[in-house]
Parts: C-alpha cells; structure tokens; sequence
C-alpha cells in the first residue's frame, strides 16, 4: 500500500493565520475521517450496514503531520505503508 499526501488550506477562520481551535479540528478531523472510510468502503466493495473490517480502517486512517505557518494549512497522510491486502 502506498500512502498519499494532502494539504488543506482553510479560509475564513475565527482566529489568527496559522491556527485553528481545538473544536474546529476536531470536527473537520471527524468529518474528513468518515469521508475518507466511506471512499474506502466504495473502493473496497464493503459498503453497507456494520463495522469496517480492520484492513478499511487502516488504510483509510488520516494522519495529520503538519500545521503549515502563514495562512491555516493542515498537512495530513492517508493510509499505512504497512497494510496490504
């Protein structure tokens, strides 16, 4: 498995250029997550009612590995490296 690299600019926030508060975070780190499981599933053909077996999970975990200065800028991984079906 190979993993991909994004990078989220975000506009428009109620803070400072560079940061983002803890509840926006948490609630874009939820949403995106489910986002990248559902695609996951799809790609997979495990779409449906139930839990994601352990391979879904881990392949479409979102890691974030960087907070960007300047504007808000979240870096984030996609996958594991180690997963292989």
């Amino acid at each position: 498995m190979t993993t991909k690299t994004y990078s989220l600019r975000l506009e428009g926030l109620d803070v400072p250029d560079g940061e983002i508060s803890f509840r926006d975070i948490s609630e874009l780190g939820a949403a995106l997550q489910q986002a990248a499981t559902r695609i996951a599933r799809q790609i997979a053909g495990a779409e449906g009612r139930g839990r994601s077996s352990a391979y879904i999970d881990r392949l479409s975990e979102l890691r974030l590995t960087g907070l960007g200065i300047g504007s808000t800028v979240l870096e984030m991984i996609v996958g594991d490296e180690a997963t292989s079906r």
